[in-house]
């Protein structure tokens, strides 16, 4: 976890100093902009596959020929002229281009505005997300290739589409056109990869890319512990195994040696257990996979089971260091560790069906040790985790695996 570590303080104290912003964040520019009218009448989503770069230029101009040839500053297209402006948070265009003394307009319609920079890639990147927002329609050329093209008539938000591209090892060319018909104007405009536009350094956020693979139903060891009337939220940082236990059993301990199967945390013992990975809602168990566990494993009889919480813990076997991502989901609040330290706290009162948080986690080499905590307070309980999907690995519950139970994600992965 230390290298995700260093790479999040970084990050942040760069942005802060205005050289560094990580890749998710809107790219702001400066673009060099440019405007065009549309024919009177005509909507975003018909004026965005129609050149009115050419149309203002009687050809001498054409969108395709800026997409791969670029523009300078200052040169003309009709009555207007490219003009270096960034472009602001709230992706307003005609409130950019009044302030940029572009246009006094401050309600103009009926015309498209093109945004174009250049991204310097240090090197080849492949399947890199590429996020979009607009009002209306919007088109994007990566290096005179059509990457995205949204035709339609819509109000603008951060993000509404994406689409995985490839850049080249240095500069890439990117133009942004957004056709507007009445009303609000603006875009948003994103690219998840490591390169310098600008002036700034933007880095790829890996947590964003990730995709979960299958949930983990294990076997897992699990034990239970009251919470003594409180909540999700209220209960997750409190040590609910050195309460039941007398102090006997903690967290700490468990997170950084283990846990044992038969061992006792007072009156219940550790139980290996696979835990449902999908939701349901039955009349069997219609308080989430959490609770029909408890009820299953004989920790309890109570199938609406309230102020508890649930501890998982099982090992993960890789064949190499790794930087990934780890996904959980839980009702109510999630508290993550990752050979003995706390990698993800979520102190939140929900209900979930699935995966929801994604945080940045770094696997050792051979055995990692993972224990994930969920407290509820009252209704559902649900409990799920994921890596992301291209790890291939291992699970057991022991970091000596001989004679137990153990799952193969990477096959289970293969078989998809």
């Amino acid at each position: 976890m230390k290298a995700f570590k260093r790479y999040f303080a970084l990050a942040l104290g760069l942005a802060l100093a205005g050289g560094l912003a990580h890749a998710q964040t809107q790219l702001s520019g400066p673009y060099l902009w440019v405007i065009a009218p549309t024919e009177d009448g005509m909507n975003g989503s018909e004026a965005i596959v129609i050149d009115q770069l050419s149309i203002a230029t009687d050809g001498a101009v054409t969108e395709d020929g800026v997409a791969v040839n670029g523009a300078n500053e200052g040169d003309q297209v009709g009555d207007y002229a490219w003009t270096s402006i960034a472009l602001p948070d709230n992706g307003d265009i005609n409130a950019m281009l009044v302030e940029a003394g572009v246009t006094d307009n401050a309600g103009l319609d009926r015309v498209s505005s093109y945004a174009l920079i250049d991204l310097d890639s240090p090197s080849a990147q492949e399947n890199v997300l590429l996020s979009t927002g607009s009002d209306d329609a919007i088109k994007v050329w990566l290096n005179g290739e059509v990457v995205q093209e949204v035709a339609a008539n819509r109000g603008r938000a951060r993000y509404q589409e994406s689409v995985r591209v490839s850049l080249k090892a240095g500069m890439n060319r990117v133009l942004v056109k957004v056709s507007e018909g009445v009303g609000g104007w603006g875009m948003h405009f994103g690219i998840n990869a490591d390169f310098t536009a600008g002036g700034v350094e933007y880095m790829r956020d890996p947590v964003l890319d990730s995709v979960p693979g299958e949930n983990i139903a294990g076997p897992w060891l699990w034990m239970i512990a009251l919470s003594g009337g409180l909540n999700g939220p209220q209960a997750i940082d409190i040590d609910l195994l050195a309460e039941a236990s007398g102090g006997a059993v903690t967290e700490e301990d468990i997170a950084n040696r283990g846990a044992r199967e038969g061992a006792k945390v007072g009156d219940l013992e550790w139980t290996a257990g696979e835990i449902a990975t999908e939701y349901t809602n039955t009349a069997d168990n219609p308080n989430g996979n959490a609770n029909a566990l408890a009820v299953d494993l004989g920790f309890t009889e109570n199938a609406d089971l309230n102020n508890v919480g649930l501890y998982g813990y099982i090992v993960f076997d890789v064949g190499q260091r790794m930087e990934t991502v780890m996904h959980v989901g839980s009702d109510d609040s999630v508290k993550v560790w990752l050979n003995g330290e706390v990698v993800w706290t979520h102190a939140v009162g929900r209900g979930a069906s699935d995966v929801i948080d994604a945080f940045p986690v770094t696997l050792q080499a051979g055995y990692n040790r993972v224990l994930m905590k969920v407290t509820e307070g009252g209704g559902g309980w649900s409990f799920y985790a994921a890596m992301d999907e291209m790890v291939e690995f291992q699970t057991s519950t022991s970091v000596d695996p001989a004679g137990k139970a153990t799952t193969s994600w990477g096959a289970l992965k293969a078989q998809r």
